[in-house]
């Protein structure tokens, strides 16, 4: 009976009090701040610093979304380079191929692809298998809406860090040295060096 009457007694107090306790109406509660002041120039919000930074940002992002888009009157050109047979090359790059070299740099998912399917012929089995992953990758950049193509990108450039990353025991990028006759192989992606053997 004791938390009965406690309970009693605070009801009788709230409605002794009821005078006192105030509810705020609904427009009191929506009504803005009159201490602040409205922000009247956005400029004020930013330094000229600020906007500079923010200029180059977007300097960069355009440039980087210029290279990888498709012009608006050929929707359906790729906008990775296209692999060229070996044998179509011109003289002297291919003689650049074929002779033997103290390093050799792949830039991209891009080179990697054109290397494979350029001297597909030279590798085995598992590795035509691993390596036709990234000429898979690399065709899924051009299928969808042109509006996650720079998503794709980045997807296929990340496979292609991870692929060399994992692959770098097994082989494979001794092979590849062997078919470039070269000594040194770096791997850039985004003009980063991830690997060197």
């Amino acid at each position: 009976m004791g938390t009965r009457s406690t309970l009693q007694k605070i009801l009788n107090q709230i409605s002794e009090n009821k005078k006192q306790l105030k509810v705020p109406h609904s427009n009191e509660r929506d009504k803005p701040d009159e201490s602040t002041e409205p922000i009247s120039e956005v400029k004020e919000l930013f330094n000229e610093g600020d906007l500079e930074k923010r200029r180059e940002q977007l300097k960069i992002r355009e440039s980087y979304e210029e290279a990888f888009t498709t012009n608006e009157n050929s929707p359906k050109e790729p906008v990775y380079p296209t692999h060229t047979p070996l044998e179509s090359l011109p003289p002297e790059i291919k003689g650049s191929l074929e002779k033997e070299k103290e390093e050799y740099e792949i830039r991209s998912v891009f080179d990697l692809k054109d290397l494979f399917l350029m001297f597909r012929s030279e590798f085995d089995d598992f590795q035509k298998a691993a390596l036709d992953s990234v000429v898979k990758v690399c065709d899924t950049i051009e299928v969808g809406c042109n509006c996650k193509r720079g998503s794709r990108l980045r997807i296929a450039e990340d496979y292609y860090v991870k692929f060399i990353t994992e692959n770098q025991h097994n082989g494979l990028i001794e092979k590849i040295k062997e078919t470039l006759k070269t000594k040194k192989i770096k791997f850039y992606s985004k003009d980063t060096i991830f690997l060197e053997r």
